[in-house]
């Protein structure tokens, strides 16, 4: 298989993405992996690889990549022959890699470890917050409402449907990243990047709330 020519198809996918979720953050996430892979000892092989580059071919929440006729796991699978093994384990792991309102810790194969630390990582830090922004206003969703509260999610369903602001986000679901990392190398990372977080929403509410310390 040629991965660079894969790669270069995933360009295309993401080429119209503004969300956060774009072919950078994809790139990123493969970068990681094997970042973390290495650290940990672990061969950076073809599952682990397949997964960080196939990990948001078929978002839920990226309507404006789909396939009309087919998924592009799909597609991508029968273009570059990804043998029935390997393409079990992308259909099987790809829905466990997205939070997707579970705060739970699985006990997953260490390839899915290695690529859902990656995938959460890049969502922490400068990076994570600019995503997190890009992401909100392709939403339309406000910046911040301290009349809008951050809530617990029930299940996925509340999740996805969940209206609420990009600030809001930083406390339903990206501080909570660092403490669902499984890899020793994601969590000394992650726990760089949620001291960024917290520093930065410190900022942003000194502020958000200036008037009201005048006196």
């Amino acid at each position: 298989m040629n991965l660079n020519n894969l790669i270069e198809d995933l360009r295309q996918i993401f080429s119209n993405d503004f969300s956060g979720h774009d072919f950078d953050h994809t790139f990123r996430v493969f970068k990681l992996s094997e970042y973390i892979a290495k650290n940990e000892n672990i061969e950076f092989n073809i599952k682990i690889k397949l997964l960080a580059l196939l990990h948001d071919v078929d978002d839920w929440k990226l309507e404006h990549i789909k396939n009309k006729n087919v998924s592009n796991l799909e597609y991508l699978s029968n273009k570059y022959e990804i043998i029935k093994d390997n393409l079990k384990f992308l259909v099987d792991n790809i829905p466990l890699i997205s939070f997707k309102g579970n705060t739970k810790k699985n006990k997953l194969p260490i390839e899915v470890q290695i690529v859902q630390d990656a995938d959460r990582l890049d969502a922490l830090g400068a990076i994570g917050i600019a995503r997190a922004f890009s992401y909100g206003a392709t939403k339309k969703r406000k910046m911040f409402d301290p009349n809008i509260l951050p809530k617990e999610f029930k299940d996925f369903e509340d999740y996805k449907n969940n209206q609420s602001t990009t600030i809001n986000h930083f406390y339903e679901k990206l501080l909570k990243l660092k403490d669902l990392m499984n890899t020793k190398t994601a969590k000394e990372l992650a726990q760089k990047r949620h001291n960024y977080m917290l520093e930065y929403l410190g900022t942003f509410f000194d502020e958000w709330y200036i008037i009201e310390n005048i006196s």
